[in-house]
């Protein structure tokens, strides 16, 4: 009796043959899973570290200082401002307004076989506000005869 004729008729072991192939998309949605979960805590890393980066460059400009951006997001994001491929970008849009955006291509693990690095990207924007207090004493040491 021929091989194949055989393997089609035996009925022993057939859970395990099912079980077996079932495995497969198992360890896949699992991959899928841990690089998903990677993903995110990197992400909320990104949208930390830009949001106070952004910050930080409006505080500065209102205080008449400088910083440097890559300093403040890398100091934010701590160890992980080392990633391969990090690409950080700030401008200023308006006079009190800055917006930062940041993306890295993150490598994933067992979903490597399908898709070897997913994008993850973040944008942050501050804007400061102006606060002008009239201050009642200045007006009080004008002289009202002074004119041009």
């Amino acid at each position: 009796m021929p091989l194949l004729k055989r393997l089609g008729r035996d009925r022993n072991g057939g859970v395990a043959v099912i079980f077996g192939l079932a495995t497969l998309p198992i360890f896949a949605f699992v991959g899928f899973a841990v690089d998903y979960s990677r993903a995110t805590d990197l992400r909320a890393s990104l949208q930390k570290a830009a949001d106070a980066t952004a910050l930080q460059m409006v505080m500065a400009r209102q205080e008449g200082r400088f910083v440097d951006m890559r300093q403040v997001f890398d100091a934010s994001l701590g160890p992980q401002a080392e990633l391969e491929g990090l690409q950080v970008r700030g401008e200023w849009v308006g006079h009190n307004r800055f917006r930062v955006e940041s993306d890295v291509p993150m490598p994933t693990t067992i979903g490597a076989i399908f898709l070897p690095s997913v994008d993850v990207g973040v944008v942050a924007i501050a804007e400061g506000r102006v606060q002008t207090v009239a201050n009642e004493a200045h007006f009080k040491t004008l002289q009202p005869d002074a004119h041009d």
